[in-house]
């Protein structure tokens, strides 16, 4: 993670200087009931040409910014580019008013093709998902029901990213995706959303290398962090993780599909009232391998499974159809990965 660190000592330089352009300039209204997506998209693009004075993006502090599916895309000409966020960011709440996504994937915040990209800051992010709970088809099936949700933020193809002290509350879906990158850098987030939400995973890594998580707090109704196919190179260490799930390595191989996952190191971390704590599961007839995963320096305080490797996770799941979503993004984005 050494260019990570050299991102995040150009990120402070950065802070030093400015705190970037307001998105307040392009328009925004941050009252959390105009509509600012339109704004909050321009000062991206700006930022990203390389048209405005800083090179970066502002959030204020003291305002409530609604917002629905953003597409922040790269590649971008500044590198770093500053995103600081201090103020609060909302989702939309109504379903109905969201368009579907692509590859499986409903994305609220999504970061694509952005190399050197540090997002920063105080503020706060909420997903407002309860509307999307009361009608997924785990606690409510019907013809009506939904399997798929709002992922909060996702990184696709990015590499040299630096997520650092923000704070993320109840994503209709997963709070952070971490996909077909490299060199990412989480570090002092917060996430919380509750312990009964469906598939409101902390944070979930696919087809990705170098990834590293640290010093977070993560409390949701899914895995704290979840490590899908293609994944090497991962370091989750001091993080306090409860309720939830636990730090999962897969689901892997569902469908006879071939995974490679390597590398991965969890340590220091403390799970309190999770149903597990660290937990490796793959589906029967699965090929490929997954190895030099270690877990060491773990505590456990109520955990129901405190170590858990579980190579037939087609049977006895309770919670195995809840994540046929993932499984579903995860083979619209790389050929049959699993989550």
């Amino acid at each position: 993670m050494d260019r990570g660190l050299l991102v995040l000592v150009a990120i402070l330089g950065l802070l030093w200087l400015s705190n970037g352009e307001s998105v307040m300039k392009y328009g925004a209204v941050g009252d959390g009931i105009a509509d600012d997506t339109s704004a909050f998209q321009k000062a991206w693009e700006n930022a990203c040409k390389g048209s405005s004075k800083t090179g970066s993006v502002h959030v204020p502090a003291g305002k409530v910014f609604l917002l629905n599916s953003l597409h922040f895309t790269g590649p971008c000409i500044p590198k770093p580019l500053l995103f600081t966020i201090d103020g609060e960011m909302i989702a939309q709440s109504d379903p109905n008013k969201w368009e579907n996504g692509e590859n499986g994937v409903i994305p609220w915040l999504i970061f694509d093709q952005v190399d050197g990209l540090a997002i920063v800051g105080r503020g706060l992010l909420n997903g407002q998902g309860k509307a999307w709970w009361d009608i997924h088809c785990r606690d409510h099936p019907g013809p009506n029901c939904i399997w798929l949700a709002p992922t909060m933020m996702t990184f696709s193809n990015c590499g040299n990213v630096t997520l650092k002290s923000l704070r993320f509350r109840d994503s209709a879906q997963t709070h952070v995706l971490v996909m077909g990158s490299q060199n990412v850098y989480i570090s002092d987030i917060k996430i919380t959303s509750p312990e009964a939400s469906p598939n409101t995973d902390g944070i979930h890594i696919t087809s990705s290398t170098s990834v590293s998580i640290n010093h977070s707090d993560i409390a949701a109704g899914d895995d704290c962090v979840s490590i899908g196919d293609q994944v090497n190179n991962v370091t989750v260490s001091f993080v306090n993780c409860g309720p939830g799930h636990g730090v999962s390595v897969g689901s892997l191989g569902r469908g006879g599909t071939e995974v490679a996952v390597e590398n991965i190191r969890v340590w220091h971390v403390n799970f309190t009232g999770t149903t597990n704590g660290a937990r490796i599961k793959t589906w029967p007839g699965g090929t490929g391998y997954v190895r030099g995963i270690e877990f060491f320096d773990i505590r456990f305080s109520s955990v129901q499974n405190p170590i858990i490797i579980d190579q037939f996770y087609e049977k006895g799941s309770s919670h195995r159809e809840s994540e046929i979503h993932e499984d579903e993004w995860n083979i619209g984005y790389k050929g049959g990965n699993e989550a």
